[in-house]
């Protein structure tokens, strides 16, 4: 399953590490990491493997702070500390411009969106893919504006595998309508196949 560079961080077993430490590090699914690993043996993890997460780095800039990042990206503050404790020069109560800031991807337990990235300017034609477990291998999204005003109306696309693997989903954005706000929120979701609710919800959020 390759992933799109720039969407994912390396990250080195230590000692007394497991997968499911490091998958709540970096707010991911066990499983879900175990399948951007293509682990087979997801209970033994030796000592200096190299485990690809879904999370890419910011740059921080003048006159940031957490909060403001955590709001800008739509990650809670609490994942941002997660993801960063114990590197060097990190503290959630200052960070200073040009610290490479660890943020995790958008995901829930069965979808992991790669691209777009966190506040990042959409327009039709844009990227969108990531990985999903899915019933069918069917992913759904669509995109809404700030004022709830809806601009993609539900769309599909199919993943190259369907539940209970890990499939990966490419697709391009299609804006239905002018937005009516600078900013909005991509939703990727799976719909249930009992009542056609929404289910395994990913919120991105945008700027057109």
């Amino acid at each position: 399953m390759p992933i799109p560079p720039g969407t994912h961080l390396v990250y080195t077993v230590q000692p007394g590490d497991t997968l499911y430490r490091i998958a709540e590090r970096y707010s991911a699914g066990v499983d879900m990491l175990a399948a951007l690993n293509r682990m087979e043996r997801p209970n033994i993890l030796p000592v200096a493997r190299l485990v690809w997460v879904p999370a890419f780095v910011y740059e921080v800039e003048q006159d940031d702070s957490l909060f403001r990042i955590s709001r800008r990206f739509g990650v809670p503050m609490s994942e941002l500390t997660r993801a960063n404790r114990g590197r060097p020069g990190f503290s959630p109560d200052v960070i200073y411009p040009g610290f490479r800031l660890v943020i995790p991807l958008p995901s829930s337990t069965n979808i992991v969106v790669f691209q777009p990235l966190p506040g990042s300017k959409i327009a039709s034609g844009s990227p969108l893919s990531g990985a999903a477990r899915a019933f069918e291998a069917v992913v759904h999204r669509q995109i809404r504006d700030a004022s709830g005003r809806v601009v993609t109306a539900d769309k599909a696309v199919t993943a190259s595998e369907g539940a209970p693997a890990f499939g990966r989903f490419e697709t391009t954005i299609s804006l239905d309508r002018s937005p009516a706000t600078p900013t909005g929120t991509l939703m990727v979701y799976t719909r249930s196949a009992r009542n056609g609710s929404i289910q395994d919800l990913v919120e991105v959020p945008v700027s057109f």
